[in-house]
C-alpha cells in the first residue's frame, strides 16, 4: 500500500512538473510578449497560441460599447506581423462604404468586417454572401478591391 501511495506521489509529481513545462513552451519569447505590451498597452482579455509558425494573440480593447476585439501575429523573432480587427459596417470610414456601395458588391450581405493592418499595408477585409456563397474580399481605400476568394 505505501508502494502505491509512493507510486501515486511521483504521478502526481510528474504531471504538475510536465503541465509547467508545457505552460512554459506554451508562452511566446519575452521580446514577442514585450512588443504586444508596447503596442496594445490596454489590452484585456489576452490569449495566445502558436499556429502556423507565429504566434497570434487575441485580446480586447476598449469597454462596454466601445470594446474591440483584435488578433495580432507575430512571428519567431519578435517582428509584428499584422493586426485583424474586428469592425461593425456601421463604423467603417464613408470612403470604404462609398467603395462597396458602388461596386458589384453592392448588394451583398455583409457578414463579418476586419481591420487589417501589416507593415506594409491596410485594409478591410469583408466576408459577404453573394448568391449563397461566402466570398472574401479586401477593399483598400484607394479603391482597390480585390478578386474574390470564394468558400462554398
Amino acid at each position: 500500500m505505501k508502494k502505491i501511495i509512493i507510486a501515486l506521489a511521483i504521478v502526481a509529481a510528474s504531471m504538475t512538473a510536465l503541465s509547467c513545462d508545457r505552460y512554459d513552451d506554451g508562452r511566446p519569447p519575452k521580446v514577442v510578449r514585450e512588443l504586444f505590451a508596447d503596442m496594445f498597452p490596454s489590452a484585456k482579455d489576452v490569449e495566445w497560441e502558436a499556429e502556423m509558425g507565429y504566434w497570434k494573440v487575441s485580446f480586447e480593447t476598449g469597454t462596454g460599447a466601445s470594446r474591440v476585439d483584435s488578433e495580432a501575429w507575430y512571428n519567431e523573432m519578435g517582428e509584428w506581423v499584422r493586426t485583424e480587427t474586428d469592425r461593425f459596417p456601421s463604423s467603417l470610414p464613408e470612403e470604404i462604404k462609398a467603395i462597396i456601395t458602388s461596386s458589384e458588391y453592392a448588394s451583398a450581405m455583409i457578414d463579418d468586417v476586419n481591420y487589417v493592418q501589416t507593415p506594409s499595408e491596410e485594409y478591410y477585409q469583408f466576408e459577404l454572401t453573394v448568391a449563397g456563397a461566402s466570398i472574401y474580399i479586401n477593399v483598400y481605400s484607394d479603391g482597390r478591391i480585390t478578386p474574390a476568394k470564394f468558400e462554398w
